[in-house]
């Protein structure tokens, strides 16, 4: 997965797009509000781009690191209604909260987490997220519209 990280120099404003999202829950139904709150959609890195880059977790913390170097004032997220920390130290907490999972551990627990995410993606997660769209976009339609019949 690619991302780009945006940085205005002149407002020391970086802007983050899929990095970080910050939905709204009242604009999802019911079902969406629960796999949104669990996939970490609110204010933080969505667990799914959190296990895609499972691998390569040194290399966005490097990539982290350089974000901080740049010393922003200011931080917009893309996928949100309108979010943005503003002063140097809020900004600062922000990335701590929302880049909390790419804390480097030793190598050994590195190698074992990673395991441990891959067959969370293959075993619970893609079975879940089956039966969720399952339900949201096949099932659910077709009772409602018997209901209304």
């Amino acid at each position: 997965m690619d991302e780009m990280v945006f940085f205005h120099r002149a407002s020391g404003t970086v802007i983050f797009t899929d990095l970080i999202m910050d939905f709204d829950p009242n604009t999802f139904s019911p079902i969406a509000k629960v796999t949104t709150r669990w996939n970490q959609m609110y204010r933080h890195t969505p667990r799914g781009i959190q296990l895609a880059n499972t691998f390569n977790r040194a290399y966005l913390h490097q990539a982290l690191q350089t974000v901080r170097a740049w010393k922003p004032e200011h931080v917009i997220i893309a996928h949100s209604p309108w979010i943005c920390v503003d002063g140097r130290e809020p900004v600062a907490d922000f990335l701590d909260s929302a880049f909390d999972w790419l804390k480097l551990r030793p190598a050994i627990l590195e190698a074992v987490m990673g395991v441990f995410r891959l067959l969370l993606i293959l075993l619970v997660i893609l079975p879940i997220h089956t039966v969720v769209v399952l339900i949201a976009e096949i099932i659910s339609p077709r009772v409602a519209k018997w209901i209304e019949n």
